[in-house]
C-alpha cells in the first residue's frame, strides 16, 4: 500500500480537500529551512560584536591606585588600590605585592581584599570610596596592613613572595 499525505475531509459537502495541509507554528507562519540558517548567522554575529565591545573596554572592572610603597630592600613594592566593578558592587580596597618595576594588572589584589557590607557600620573611607587600608614596612621586609573593624575580608594572605604579612584591625575593642 502506498503512503499518502493526510487529507482533511470537510463535513459540509463531504468533499476531500484538494491539497495536503502544511504544518504551521501557532502564529500561522510556515517554517522554512533557510530561517534556521539566518537565525544562527544572526546569533553568531551578535555574539562576535558583543565580545569585541567587551575586549575594547578592557573588562568590566577598573583599578584606581591609591599608593605604591617600595620595600626597605627595594626589590619589592606594595600597591594599594580600589577595584571598581560597576554600580551594583561595593568598592573594594586591594593590596598587591609586586616585584619592583612591575605594573599592576587588571585583576584583584594578590594579598588583601576588603569590602564593606550593606549593614557595615560607618567605616573610614579612602579618597576613592573604598575602606581605608594603611600599609607599613617594618625592618626585615615585613609588611603590616591595618584595616578598620566592620569590613568584609575577601582575601587575606599571610605570606607572599617570601614577605611575611601582619594584619592589624583598627577600631576593634581591645586593639
Amino acid at each position: 500500500m502506498r503512503c499518502r499525505a493526510r487529507t482533511i475531509v470537510q463535513r459540509h459537502g463531504a468533499r476531500r480537500a484538494s491539497r495536503p495541509q502544511v504544518k504551521r507554528d501557532p502564529l500561522g507562519t510556515a517554517f522554512r529551512s533557510g530561517d534556521a540558517l539566518r537565525f544562527v548567522s544572526f546569533c553568531t554575529s551578535a555574539l562576535l560584536v558583543s565580545a569585541s565591545l567587551i575586549g575594547c573596554t578592557g573588562g568590566l572592572c577598573s583599578n584606581d591606585i591609591i599608593g605604591t610603597y617600595p620595600s626597605p630592600s627595594g626589590n619589592i613594592q606594595v600597591v594599594v588600590f580600589v577595584r571598581n566593578c560597576g554600580a551594583t558592587t561595593q568598592y573594594g580596597t586591594n593590596v598587591s605585592i609586586l616585584l619592583s618595576g612591575d605594573k599592576l594588572g587588571d585583576e584583584a589584589g594578590n594579598v588583601f581584599l576588603v569590602t564593606t557590607t550593606p549593614v557595615s557600620p560607618a567605616v573610614p573611607r579612602n579618597s576613592i570610596g573604598g575602606p581605608q587600608v594603611d600599609v607599613k614596612w617594618l625592618r626585615g621586609d615585613t609588611l603590616t596592613i591595618a584595616y578598620p573593624a566592620g569590613v568584609e575580608i575577601r582575601r587575606q594572605v599571610v605570606m607572599e613572595r617570601g614577605i611575611p604579612i601582619r594584619y592589624v584591625i583598627v577600631g576593634a575593642r581591645g586593639a
